[in-house]
């Protein structure tokens, strides 16, 4: 059995949008990061040595959504993946973007899941 952690609908400021007009200002993106490990050893001990710092994750996707402008929500969600994976003892990492574009709807979502 696999168990989680999810850091729920973090709001990011970010240029990001196929035209270039869109990326001239930043957006407000919600973005939600599900990341599935073993936290037994965490649930025995109380050390958070036993566990991902879900703030060091926190950090890491503004410093990413801060980095450059980019065109395409999946870009962005692959790229979040990829440093999480990289930098943290994940068995898989989903990132869902929320993105408030098109009128008359509540979001657009953008949804990648990775596996190690």
């Amino acid at each position: 059995m696999s168990d989680k952690i999810t850091i729920c609908d973090m709001a990011v400021m970010t240029h990001i949008g196929v035209p270039e007009e869109e990326r001239a200002h930043a957006q407000k993106l919600l973005v939600t990061v599900e990341l599935t490990l073993s936290l037994r050893r965490a649930s025995k001990s109380d050390d958070v040595v036993d566990t991902i710092d879900y703030a060091q994750v926190y950090q890491l996707v503004h410093m990413l959504a801060q980095a450059r402008p980019r065109r395409l929500l999946e870009h962005f969600a692959q790229e979040i993946c990829d440093n999480v994976l990289a930098k943290h003892a994940v068995k898989k990492v989903e990132v869902r973007l929320k993105k408030f574009i098109l009128p008359d709807t509540a979001c657009v979502i953008v949804q990648v899941s990775r596996k190690a």
